[in-house]
């Protein structure tokens, strides 16, 4: 509920959560949560909501989440336990928006483990605005 309060839509509207474990060695490369193939029913991905379950402490455990497009200037997110990063992959006019574009980098000491919502919305979706509370810290 509070995931549905943060981006205005139902949480019903997308895939269950998704559950990911990344041991050493593992990353993901860079992409954008958005096939650009809209499912009549469902859409696209519109929101992804991506929440740390761990701490990875210093550089030597890797594991950052990287956004290098993003405006205006790259954003590098360390996985501390708690942290929710939220973005959108849709511009208002309904097109894949190419600042959402982020990877994850390789896990090189421990495991990283987060937890995935990905929102689902149709090309009209994407033109609303909502108002994030301040205590949020990355928005992309």
């Amino acid at each position: 509920q509070r995931v549905s309060k943060l981006v205005w839509k139902s949480m019903a509207t997308g895939d269950g959560l998704q559950l990911v474990r990344y041991r050493p060695g593992d990353g993901f490369g860079g992409h954008v949560d958005r096939s650009g193939v809209e499912d009549p029913t469902s859409g696209d991905i519109v929101v992804t909501v991506m929440v740390y379950l761990n701490d990875m402490e210093g550089s030597e455990a890797g594991g950052t989440t990287s956004y290098p497009m993003a405006q205006p200037e790259p954003v590098v997110v360390r996985p501390k336990l708690g942290t929710a990063v939220v973005w959108f992959s849709c511009t208002t006019e309904g097109l894949t928006d190419k600042l959402s574009y982020h990877r994850g980098r390789q896990v090189l000491k421990g495991e990283k483990w987060i937890l995935n919502k990905f929102v689902y919305g149709t090309v009209d979706r994407c033109s609303w605005s909502p108002k994030f509370p301040k205590e949020i810290k990355y928005v992309l």
